[in-house]
């Protein structure tokens, strides 16, 4: 799932980047040039805030300061993501408005960012409000956990979720961990 909303304003972004050097390009009006303006700036900033996570995970990697480094990511996603719907809201804009019209073209921009905030913004927070994490947090036995829902034991491959506990493979810097045998004798 991740993969899909990091992909997406990449696609986004190569897309508006080859667009004005298509022939029709030189045919946009003043309104069109605005619009394509702030969807190529908008898909710039949702790739470079989407991104953002994994590239301080791999700088910040076992550095001690997981918490502040989900804290940021969090935040950063969101901010992505809400770039990534101007972003697409106004890619609708641009394209709808040179094939159908401007009319046309913010009937359908109106409603797929109705679509939007209410898939990525409202169910969200209306989910959280009815099931605020420190009610699952009481249910569950894992008060306190500041990595809950998902805990994983530091020198075990046991890990914790809303499901249960279950075991993964540890994987070492090249390879699955092996235990090593001693060979006996006799």
């Amino acid at each position: 799932m991740r993969a899909a909303w990091d992909a997406a304003p990449q696609f986004l972004f190569a897309f508006l980047l080859i667009a004005p050097f298509q022939p029709r390009a030189t045919q946009m009006s003043e309104f069109q040039q605005e619009v394509y303006f702030t969807t190529l700036v908008a898909a710039a900033v949702a790739t470079g805030l989407l991104i953002a996570p994994a590239a301080q995970h791999r700088l910040l990697f076992r550095q001690q300061d997981e918490e502040s480094l989900l804290r940021r990511s969090n935040w950063s996603a969101l901010a992505g993501l809400a770039v990534l719907a101007v972003a697409i809201a106004s890619a609708i804009l641009l394209v709808i408005d040179v094939l159908f019209g401007r009319t046309r073209a913010w009937w359908i921009t109106g409603a797929v960012a109705a679509l939007l905030l209410w898939w990525w913004i409202v169910v969200p927070v209306w989910t959280r409000m009815r099931n605020p994490q420190n009610s699952l947090d009481k249910a569950t036995g894992n008060e306190g956990s500041a990595t809950w829902p998902v805990c994983r034991d530091r020198c075990s491959n046991r890990v914790r979720t809303r499901a249960g506990a279950f075991d993964i493979p540890l994987l070492g810097a090249v390879g699955p961990r092996r235990r090593s045998v001693t060979p006996t004798n006799g």
